[in-house]
């Protein structure tokens, strides 16, 4: 008898566990989302407002290297802060006019604008 309650029960756990992922996962993606919107390529021009350097976390480590941009999107400013290796930190000061190649909400390349 208690086998068969058992038995029961975890059927039932079971059923509405699958009932809980089925819903969750057939929920339609909005178009609209941010997250949908920031997906793919753009460029961007931008200007270098500020540059930081943290120190390393260990004795053997090494320090990470931070640019700041300003842009302008259509109507608003937006504000960029990406990690860069030490080459693009030393090479664009505050105030360099660049264009930033964005994928995925993450910098694949800066190039100085002439």
């Amino acid at each position: 008898m208690k086998i068969a309650i058992r038995s029961i029960a975890v059927l039932a756990l079971v059923m509405g566990t699958l009932a809980m992922t089925s819903a969750c996962s057939s929920t339609p993606k909005n178009p609209n989302s941010s997250a949908e919107k920031d997906r793919g390529f753009k460029t961007v021009e931008a200007t270098v407002v500020a540059r930081q350097r943290e120190a390393p976390t260990t004795m053997s480590g090494n320090p990470v290297y931070y640019l700041e941009f300003e842009a302008r999107e259509g109507e608003a400013n937006t504000h960029y802060r990406f990690e860069v290796n030490q080459t693009q930190y030393n090479r664009y000061q505050e105030g360099t006019h660049v264009q930033l190649i964005i994928g995925d909400n993450r910098l694949r390349d800066i190039r100085l604008v002439q």
